[in-house]
């Protein structure tokens, strides 16, 4: 156990994994865990993607290693990395105590919690460790390509599909395993079953006649778009309807950048860019830099730009910092 000695100094125990036992969990549960995942929110609101973002970054270290037993000196600057990188703005850096404290028990455990805190010289003094329990890792490698499902239902359901491939390449996963077998649609981040509307899609380009709202990219093979997708706005996993006054039609480059924060959309709906953007070649400056401060493209008559709602919804969740 751990103890505070007469002097006030914390001392710390060795490990005691307390998960080794014939247990097991089925997929189904495992999927139950996830979903229940929390997803807290910053004092100022704002969403904090710290325990999925863990959890992502344990699955990623289980694939490469074949085990997720970790210290948390090992942890702190790549989870770091990854919550300010996927994560919304802020203006303190954020740390990866919390979720390494945090994380849902059904899935992690700590070597001896007692006397732990979620600070980081008490985490760091105690060498504190942990790992992904016993039942949760057996499974997880006992079948090809379930971690890649799990890690791509959890991006599913905590960020949008445009976080997938980044967030992958980030953690060291195969996209292409989780392209193979799939866990179906994720639930949002309060457990409720969402359909998506399959006309969506459709609604939103001919709302946006056909073209990029940004650009103006218009591309066509036959009588078929190419590149040009439908954002949403306020994302679908966080409540965001597939509704037309949440929708705008954007090439694949700016779906991107919008989803990622890069690009975003000031409340007189005009294109901002993030502070931290960085493009050295004339493509770069006329595809993102000259787009600052331009408004949106005109919509088909009668049709709705993106509500102000979902708007600031987008500015204060997802958007990282407007240019200089």
């Amino acid at each position: 156990t751990r103890f505070r000695n007469v002097t006030g100094v914390q001392t710390c125990a060795l490990p005691i994994w307390t998960s080794f036992r014939d247990v097991s969990i089925t997929e189904s549960e495992l999927r139950t865990a996830i979903a229940g995942i929390n997803q807290a929110s910053l004092k100022d609101g704002k969403r904090a993607p710290h325990q999925p973002l863990f959890l992502l970054w344990l699955l990623g270290r289980l694939r490469q290693e074949g085990k997720s037993e970790t210290d948390y000196e090992d942890v702190e600057a790549p989870v770091s990395a990854l919550i300010d990188t996927y994560g919304p703005a802020a203006t303190s850096k954020f740390r990866a105590e919390l979720p390494f404290f945090h994380l849902s028990e059904k899935l992690w455990e700590l070597d001896d919690k007692q006397g732990l805190e979620p600070k980081r010289r008490v985490l760091l003094d105690c060498k504190a460790r942990g790992r992904l329990r016993h039942e949760v890792e057996a499974l997880l490698l006992g079948r090809s390509g379930l971690i890649e499902e799990v890690a791509r239902f959890i991006i599913e359901a905590q960020f949008t599909e445009s976080y997938i491939a980044p967030i992958f390449a980030s953690v060291g996963l195969d996209l292409d395993a989780a392209a193979a077998g799939h866990w179906g649609i994720a639930v949002d981040v309060n457990q409720k079953e969402k359909k998506r509307d399959p006309k969506f899609r459709k609604s939103v380009l001919v709302a946006w006649r056909f073209q990029c709202a940004m650009c103006g990219y218009d591309g066509q093979m036959g009588a078929m778009s190419v590149g040009l997708e439908a954002a949403h706005v306020k994302w679908f996993a966080h409540g965001g309807p597939d509704d037309l006054d949440n929708g705008l039609a954007l090439c694949e480059l700016h779906h991107a950048l919008f989803d990622l924060g890069t690009i975003g959309l000031s409340p007189q709906l005009k294109i901002i860019v993030a502070n931290d953007f960085i493009g050295k070649t004339e493509i770069a400056k006329r595809m993102v830099y000259d787009l600052h401060e331009r408004s949106l493209l005109e919509p088909a008559p009668s049709r709705p730009f993106p509500l102000l709602d979902y708007v600031l919804w987008h500015g204060s969740q997802v958007f990282k910092s407007p240019a200089a």
